[in-house]
């Protein structure tokens, strides 16, 4: 027998052995998809020596920004990421931060026609968590503040 007749018959041998069956199933499975939530609240007053809790989430997921204007500078930013308290401080800490942090900025609006002060910022962006996360707003002030916006966009997987 010559190479290519044995080579021929391999071949058919191969198409003819029995195959093994595979069986394929079916498997459903929900795959968790992030969701995103906004909060945007404007002319709110907290009391004097007052808080409000602006963002209070389980599970995994990521701010993509936050920001803060107020009268005064009468506050202070409290953040919790997984349970533990990453940012304790007032807007002026915070403008001292934002000088080294470029995720940290604090700002401050002014009236073009008289040059005067009329808002202290504070703007954070891209913090992930993988468990919670909490962010609150304090008026270290005893008396009421006004708070001209307060916003915030983040994602999460409940």
């Amino acid at each position: 027998m010559e190479l290519r007749q044995i080579a021929l018959m391999l071949a058919l041998a191969r198409r003819m052995a029995p195959r093994p069956e595979i069986k394929l199933e079916k498997v459903e499975a929900e795959i968790p998809r992030p969701k995103t939530e906004i909060r945007y609240e404007v002319d709110r007053t907290i009391s004097g020596a007052g808080r409000r809790t602006l963002i209070d989430e389980t599970g995994k997921g990521e701010l993509s920004e936050f920001v803060v204007v107020a009268e005064s500078s009468s506050y202070r930013v409290i953040i919790y990421v997984d349970g533990k308290e990453v940012l304790n401080a007032t807007w002026s800490e915070i403008n001292e931060l934002s000088q080294e942090l470029r995720e940290v900025n604090a700002f401050t609006t002014i009236n073009t026609e008289t040059g005067e002060v009329t808002g202290y910022g504070f703007n954070l962006i891209n913090v992930k968590w993988q468990k919670s996360f909490r962010l609150e707003i304090v008026n270290t002030s005893t008396s009421s503040l006004r708070f001209k916006k307060l916003m915030a966009k983040w994602e999460v997987i409940r």
